[in-house]
Order: C-alpha cells, then structure tokens, then sequence
C-alpha cells in the first residue's frame, strides 16, 4: 500500500483522481481549501455560516465507488441544481414531505436502500428546520435556482455533526462510500480576496473566478471579513495593498492534512485554477513545514494545459514560481525550492494554433533545483484535459525510483 496526497481545486484533478484510483495498493487523499463563495454555495455559507462546501462534493464525486447499490442515485444527487425560475416556498414543501416519508423520491429519484433513504430524510429534514430557522434570524431568504442539491444537504449534515465541518466531510466520505478521502485544509470560516496588478480589488472568491480580465492577479488573501468596498475604493492602489497584507488572517491546517502530508509516498500539486484553487493551500501554516519534513516522497508538480483568467499568460516557469512563493509564504521559516518539488510535469503543446496553451519556458527552470520533464500530457481524446495515466504512471515510477534509491 502506498499513500497519494494531491492538492485540488474543484475539477482540475478529474482525470488524475479517477486514475489514481484505479491503482491497486494505493489509499488517495485530496486536500482541497473551502473558500468557495460563489452561486447557491455562497448563499449556504452566508445563511449557515460555514465554510463552503462546493469543492469538497466534487473532489467527493469523483471518488463514489461505482459497485454501490445507490451509485446512480448518487450521481444524480451530485448533479442536481434546481432549475431557473424554482420557488422558494415549493422546494421547502418538498422537501419537508420527502423529510416526512410522504414520498421517497428527493429531486427525481429514488433509492434502492432504505437505510440510504432514512439518512436522507434525516440530512434534509435538518437542513429545512435549520434554513427556516436561520432566514429569519439573519434576515436573508435562500435562492433555490441553481442551488445544488448537495450543498442544502451538506448543511443539513453540518448542522448534525454539532456545526463541525470537518467531522461533516468525514461523514460524507462514509455515507457516499468514497473510495479515497477529501480533506479541507483549514476549518476556520475564512474569505478570500485578491488584488490584480492594476491595483483593482476582487472583493471575494466568486470575483476571483468570475471576473474575467487579462490583467494579472497580484496577490491573494485569506482574511476574517470581507473588505468594505466603498471604502477601500477611495484608497490608491499600494494603499489598497498595503492594507490587505496587514489585515490578512494566518490560518492553520487541520490535524489530519499534516498527517496526511508526514504520510505520503507520492504527493502532487494539481492542475486547476491557482489563486483561488491552490495558493490558499500552500500558504495555509503547516503545510509547507509537513511537505518539507517528508524526505521520504516524491513531490510532482502538474502544469495547466491552457490559459484561463486566473493566470492569463503565465508560463509553465510561472505556474511553478507562483505556487514556489505561496509555500514558502505559509511557511515559518526559508525554505528551498528543491525542499518542496523534486519533479515538474510541462506539457508539450501538440498544436498552438488550436487552443491556447500553457507555454514550456523550460530554460527558466535552469538552476531551480528541480527535475523537469516535458511530454505531451494531453488527453489524446479531449483537447485541453490531462491525460491521467499517463501522468500517474509517470508520478509512480518516480516513487519507485526514489524507493530503490533509498533502499541501495
């Protein structure tokens, strides 16, 4: 048996996930940050204050064990979101009589088990008794077009697990019967924003996703409270800056994700969206101290395959050099390069006039420290995805590489 510790975003690991877990002997931790505060998982955060739990259900999603008597159903629940145009009202009064047994059917479909449908009923009928309680207290009213159907019931579990996010995940992890485990970073309620070179402010995670704009990103944040826009308007750029650095929060990694990290035989930082994905890992405490005190694993970094507006322009040297100076930036103390990735997986664009591609500056990685190798790592089916087992093939030969060494 050996231990594969993977840093995620929402989909960027997809195709690395479903390969490694097709690994015999081999147990596949994600680590993922719950920051998200976009669409129907903003709205839960803000009504149950909690930490957002959309990242998690996707990592969750694609670990379901696909030999379960309810595995379809579950998928189905994964993917449901309530159309455009849904009322509030009506979707309360279905589900209290799905909570109640008047009907066994919750958002088109039924399931094979009933201690399955006794746990659904309990989920949702916490959430309903929680939402209704919680709209009056804080005065807002849940938006249930487009709300997916795993956040109200992740929750509804929240609020049973006595509003403990990390005993939540666990729980999902063993109702679902997920084959690896998904772990978040940090349990503290935290925000994010971000700061672009042009001084503008991203006043939250769902700006940084959803702005699109070609200026770079110059910094992120995690910070307690969202910043006052009207204010911080007013201010010049480097004061702007300046500000954020001073208000932003040093937030810990659970128990369990240094664990994990101590633990590792092969850890890989994925691909996927960087500032808002990535970088609130690596520059949570404790996790640079744990990925440099495992000298035994082999740590690989995947690059991107294409552009997105996270890092519009940014070369392969970069992807690395970014994530290089949020480690180094969560971490008490210097740290080397060469401490933190032994090997660097660039792409080599088949053709850029199709898509825009990551460009593989490899003389940049001249005196990093670090072993780079460039291959076609593209899905020879799907433009623009990864191919996973390519990839995993490659990040288990260096672990048994690396294992022969330390065994001569």
């Amino acid at each position: 048996m050996f231990n594969i510790v993977q840093f995620s975003g929402g989909r960027g690991t997809k195709a690395l996930t479903r390969a490694f877990l097709r690994r015999n002997h081999s147990h596949l931790v994600s680590v993922v940050n719950a920051y998200d505060d976009g669409k129907s998982t903003g709205a839960i955060r803000r009504i149950f204050r909690m930490l957002g739990p959309s990242d998690i259900r996707k990592n969750q999603e694609e670990m379901l064990f696909p030999y379960q008597k309810d595995y379809e159903a579950f998928q189905h629940l994964f993917a449901w979101r309530y159309p455009a145009g849904t009322e509030h009202d009506a979707v309360v009064a279905e589900l209290e009589r799905f909570a109640r047994g008047e009907t066994d059917t919750l958002c088109g479909c039924r399931f094979e088990t009933a201690g399955t449908r006794d746990v659904l009923r309990r989920l949702v009928g916490s959430f309903v008794q929680s939402l209704l309680r919680y709209e009056v207290v804080h005065r807002l009213r849940l938006d249930f077009a487009d709300c997916s159907i795993m956040n109200c019931l992740y929750a509804g579990a929240y609020e049973l697990c006595n509003r403990d996010f990390a005993e939540t995940t666990v729980f999902f992890d063993r109702f679902f019967q997920i084959q690896g485990t998904v772990l978040p970073t940090s349990l503290e309620d935290q925000k994010l924003v971000a700061i672009r070179e042009s001084g503008e402010v991203l006043y939250s995670e769902a700006e940084i996703v959803e702005l699109r704009s070609n200026v770079r990103i110059r910094d992120i944040f995690i910070v307690d409270e969202y910043p006052d826009r009207a204010i911080l308007d007013t201010l010049a750029p480097e004061e702007r800056y300046a500000y954020l650095s001073r208000i932003q929060a040093r937030v810990r990694a659970t128990d369990e994700v240094v664990r994990a990290i101590g633990s590792a035989d092969i850890l890989v930082y994925g691909p996927g969206t960087q500032h808002s994905s990535l970088y609130p890992s690596y520059m949570t405490r404790g996790i640079p101290e744990a990925i440099v005190a495992n000298r035994r694993a082999v740590k690989i970094f995947v690059c991107n395959i294409g552009e997105d507006y996270e890092t519009p322009e940014y070369t392969a040297s970069e992807l690395v050099t970014g994530a290089l100076r949020h480690l180094q930036r969560g971490a008490p103390y210097p740290v080397t390069p060469r401490e933190l990735i032994d090997v660097v997986l660039v792409n080599e664009p088949r053709d850029p006039k199709v898509a825009k591609y990551i460009p593989n500056d490899l003389d940049r990685f001249v005196g990093m420290g670090v072993t780079v190798v460039c291959d076609d790592f593209e899905d020879p089916t799907s433009l623009g995805k990864h191919n996973g087992e390519k990839i995993v093939d490659l990040c288990v030969r260096f672990w048994r590489e690396a294992l022969e060494r330390r065994l001569r």
